[in-house]
């Protein structure tokens, strides 16, 4: 369980009220700055964008590249 991981987040908020929020998710052996010109394109197309670190990936914590399917989908849960 990832409860006491701490994952790295980032948000990005539009100047104008947000269309609608997205969030955007890294493949296995990434990490979410890889895709912050994707996230800013969307963010001043109105959008409100959400990013993290999945466990063991960028900045968030635990064992580097030591993962599973099921972890992923706790650290996209606990963002959600």
């Amino acid at each position: 369980m990832t409860d006491h991981l701490s994952l790295y987040y980032t948000k990005m908020t539009p100047l104008t009220p947000a269309k609608a929020s997205l969030v955007i998710v890294h493949g296995f052996g990434e990490h979410s700055h890889r895709f912050s010109h994707i996230a800013y394109f969307f963010c001043l197309q109105g959008y409100e964008v959400h990013m993290i670190d999945l466990a063991g990936f960028g900045y968030s914590g635990g064992m580097r590249f030591i993962s599973s399917i099921k972890m992923f989908h706790q650290n996209i849960h606990k963002l959600l």
